[in-house]
């Protein structure tokens, strides 16, 4: 992850990357995760983080 890039959207990515539906609200502060189940930006990371998936090939540079 580069200093100026954001963590929401790489963990985004590397989530869409991996197969899964991740989708914004209206404001980005929550996020539709496989059209089931919504949490907050800042818990968005914790699936990302605990499956590596920031650092993992698969993420969008």
């Amino acid at each position: 992850m580069t200093d100026d890039a954001d963590p929401i959207l790489e963990a985004v990515e590397a989530l869409r990357a991996r197969g899964h539906s991740v989708e914004p609200d209206g404001t980005s502060e929550h996020w539709l995760i496989n059209d089931s189940v919504w949490v907050t930006a800042a818990r968005l990371l914790k699936p990302a983080r605990y499956v590596r998936l920031t650092n993992s090939p698969a993420r969008i540079q």
